[in-house]
């Protein structure tokens, strides 16, 4: 279950698997710890190659994909997705 007490504020997604899967548990004050855990946990739980950005602070960012999630926990700001395949 998810507790949103004790879990970052989550913004932006479109897909509840992805949303549960990396739900950014794995979050931590520290930006690049973050990244490495929720890439490990989302390419555990999806295959495939999911990106990562996290940052101290928010930041600005264009992509396109199917499946993505942003989070910020205390200063730490990360975007998790795959990359949509070019037509």
């Amino acid at each position: 279950l998810y507790d949103v007490a004790m879990s970052p504020q989550v913004s932006l997604h479109n897909s509840q698997t992805f949303l549960k899967c990396s739900r950014f548990q794995n979050m931590s004050q520290n930006s690049s710890e973050s990244k490495r855990k929720i890439n490990q946990a989302a390419e555990a739980r999806f295959g495939g190659n999911v990106d990562v950005i996290c940052s101290r602070g928010h930041f600005s960012y264009v992509f396109s994909s199917n499946l993505y999630c942003e989070a910020a926990k205390d200063l730490v700001t990360c975007i998790a997705f795959r990359q949509t395949p070019a037509s």
